[in-house]
């Protein structure tokens, strides 16, 4: 699969290779280079498209944005804000109506687009973030389960507990143990 970076300002074969001769300065090599598109290769993971429309600003061009892109990309924002253990929950807490008012867009609206962006839910991902993040608190704090619970928005002990288990196989104390006594034996 490819990635496709669409630039704002390419009108003609020397901008294609102004383009070209900026992305070697960074070390960005796409695939293909033409008339207003960047093609990488799947395995550039790590495109910095910041670095890359940083680079390309002052010649008069820039990055073009997907909305879907950057809508997913506040919502994972928003999650890793939520649920990253320093969030205050007010009582009664709907995250579906908390990221609705901070987007400005209805939820099934915003959740369509999170869903069709990203080939999974925004539900399934805050699971996955949430599980996790409970994962380092295991790991690397003296937390207790409960205090976890609290921090990442779970309405019960039990309630991460069996999220947990369903999504790891074993119970957040079965993880703690099994990681602990690995550790221990690595040293």
């Amino acid at each position: 699969m490819q990635q496709t970076v669409f630039i704002k300002g390419m009108v003609c074969q020397r901008c294609i290779e102004i383009i070209t001769t900026e992305l070697k300065k960074i070390n960005l090599l796409p695939a293909e280079v033409m008339l207003g598109e960047l093609k990488f290769s799947s395995d550039n993971r790590y495109l910095d498209l910041n670095l890359l429309n940083d680079q390309i600003r002052p010649l008069g061009f820039s990055i073009l944005e997907n909305r879907k892109e950057k809508i997913a990309g506040i919502i994972k924002k928003i999650i890793h804000d939520v649920y990253n253990g320093a969030f205050d929950f007010p009582e009664g807490f709907l995250f579906s109506g908390y990221l609705s008012k901070q987007i400005g867009k209805s939820y099934d609206t915003i959740s369509h687009l999170f869903s069709s962006e990203e080939g999974s839910t925004i539900e399934k991902y805050l699971i996955e973030y949430r599980i996790e993040k409970t994962k380092e608190f295991l790991l690397y704090t003296e937390y207790t389960l409960t205090e976890i619970s609290f921090k990442l928005g779970f309405s019960s002990t039990a309630h991460i507990s069996r999220q947990f288990k369903q999504y790891t196989g074993m119970t957040p104390s079965d993880f703690k143990t099994i990681h602990a006594s690995g550790i221990k034996t690595n040293r």
